[in-house]
């Protein structure tokens, strides 16, 4: 909704798309010029959960998660359908809808993915990916480093989801391969974040989501006198997350950006 709200107050018209039981998240958006909302029917029980488990916080039991990942992939006809009829310019969707990708593809129209962490989970989440640095260590609880990642991050196996430990392909391990295939065939990423909280990782999404600058932006953050006056201070933070998004922010700048460079392909 807040996404939504920021493109159209740049005079850009957004369609959210949602399920009936989800629709009172998203009332407030009614009186909002330039945003509307199209309903499509969530399968919950056809995919084997009870009617109006909408969303995972519905699920009262972990053993229920399958089928609502199963239900979250029967939604790509009736939004392939939807796409169809409307014939938007973009879409952005979540990073668990992967098969969102071979929608835009089909209708010929870029794809961003919303990623509702941080900067350090995305890049984090795509170097584990790509090195399996987890599969080198001897027990759950020897320590690796995340190879070609700034700040040298140390994890353990035990720290890591189930999914990613166990070494039997699950529906989960399933679907988060294709989340991360996905990523790299979409247009872009948006990000819950923004530049000045966590500028070594954003300028690893950025340019490359060099090393000696990532290096450096992480020493300004993390190391010396910066690291004590910053921690614990919500406030400061708070601040500079306002800052991003006002006008002249970062995060104003990189909308206004993105809307420009998304305008190159729309007809």
């Amino acid at each position: 909704m807040d996404m939504a709200k920021l493109f159209a107050e740049r005079g850009v018209r957004a369609t959210i798309v949602t399920t009936p039981r989800n629709l009172p998240l998203f009332s407030k958006t009614h009186s909002i010029n330039n945003v509307d909302i199209q309903i499509i029917k969530f399968p919950a029980v056809e995919a084997g959960l009870l009617e109006g488990c909408e969303n995972v916080d519905s699920l009262n039991f972990p053993d229920m998660v399958p089928a609502f990942t199963k239900a979250t992939q029967m939604l790509r006809q009736p939004f392939e359908q939807l796409v169809q009829d409307h014939q938007p310019s973009c879409l952005v969707a979540d990073m668990f809808f992967p098969w969102a990708i071979d929608i835009a593809a089909k209708f010929a129209i870029p794809r961003l993915i919303f990623h509702g962490t941080c900067f350090f989970s995305l890049c984090a989440n795509h170097s584990m990916g790509l090195y399996e640095p987890y599969k080198k260590v001897s027990s759950d609880f020897e320590t690796f480093f995340i190879p070609n990642f700034p700040g040298e991050i140390k994890f353990t196996r035990m720290q890591l989801p189930d999914f990613t430990r166990q070494e039997v392909e699950t529906g989960f391990s399933k679907l988060f391969k294709e989340v991360m295939e996905s990523k790299l065939r979409s247009y872009g990423v948006v990000v819950n974040n923004f530049y000045e909280l966590e500028p070594a990782y954003a300028e690893m999404v950025g340019d490359g989501i060099k090393r000696e600058a990532l290096e450096k932006a992480m020493r300004q953050i993390m190391v010396g006198e910066e690291v004590d006056e910053m921690r614990g201070r919500a406030k400061t933070f708070g601040k500079m997350a306002r800052r991003a998004t006002e006008e002249g922010g970062s995060s104003y700048s990189d909308l206004n950006a993105l809307i420009e460079e998304l305008s190159l392909h729309c007809p």
